[in-house]
């Protein structure tokens, strides 16, 4: 299974198939979506492009619907910010950061593939992309206050606190 796209249709066997790959150390490199998502329906044809990139059997390539994630096992928790790629190899997960192009894809797949496997697992509490939920609120990345649509950084309470009472003087 090099590459595949698992739908609601098709997903009993696949999702075993899956499961026992992230599970035993075969390199699984996944695209989970939501319905829906435009930053989704934009990267699929990316993704969707791996399909001809030559790589053997032992790099499994997934596309998969979220509705499916209760299904998965040993690949991370559940995403919160969409789509979220993700490299899974004996139970541990990896999120992809970089550009959403075809390249980029096949550039990150073959370090991971170079790197036998030698995948840090980040914490994903601090270092996951929220989608934003509310027209006109940014994402942010948790734990270094960076906006994903090139926003300034707001500065603390505390901080704006503490300049208004020094001006005050």
């Amino acid at each position: 299974m090099p590459f595949k796209i698992i739908t609601s249709k098709n997903h009993d066997l696949d999702i075993d198939k899956v499961n026992n790959d992230a599970k035993n150390g075969k390199h699984v490199f996944m695209f989970l979506f939501m319905n829906g998502c435009g930053h989704c329906e934009n990267a699929k044809p990316e993704w969707d492009a791996l399909q001809n990139s030559g790589f053997d059997d032992s790099v499994n390539i997934v596309r998969i619907n979220h509705d499916l994630f209760s299904n998965l096992q040993n690949v991370g928790p559940e995403p919160i910010g969409f789509p979220t790629i993700r490299y899974i190899k004996n139970g541990k997960s990896n999120e992809y950061q970089g550009d959403r192009t075809k390249d980029a894809f096949t550039n990150w797949i073959k370090s991971k593939i170079q790197s036998l496997g030698k995948s840090v697992s980040i914490n994903l509490n601090k270092n996951t992309y929220h989608h934003a939920k509310a027209k006109g609120h940014k994402a942010t990345k948790h734990g270094k206050h960076k906006s994903l649509h090139g926003g300034k950084r707001r500065k603390s309470r505390k901080i704006r606190k503490s300049k208004s009472r020094k001006h005050r003087k």
